[in-house]
């Protein structure tokens, strides 16, 4: 048995993906969503967000959200949660995947 032989079922499952719109985020949102669960992607970049909700429609994903936030400002992550509770009444996935990266010699 391979990892690609595993089958998870997340019908009616909300998970929601921090940095989801580029790489690794994008990749765990696409997997979550073709797990059956409805994705929200937050993301501080809102061209990011356009593109990655495009591209996962483009995939035959039809339950995905964006929220645009900057996750280091903690009165828009209490919007996030705020949006998430009254969207969706719940949150069952949480992927903390947003990061920051400061290049230095």
């Amino acid at each position: 048995m391979s990892i690609r032989d595993i089958q998870v079922d997340l019908e009616g499952k909300v998970a929601v993906i921090t940095g989801g719109a580029r790489g690794l985020g994008l990749t765990i949102s696409r997997t979550l969503g073709r797990a059956g669960a409805v994705v929200t992607i937050v993301d501080k970049d809102e061209n990011a967000l356009s593109q990655a909700k495009e591209s996962l429609k483009d995939s035959g994903l039809e339950r995905v959200e964006t929220i645009a936030a900057d996750l280091t400002d903690v009165s828009q992550i209490s919007r996030v949660f705020r949006t998430i509770e009254t969207t969706f009444g719940k949150l069952d996935i949480l992927v903390n995947n947003a990061g920051v990266n400061v290049p230095k010699p």
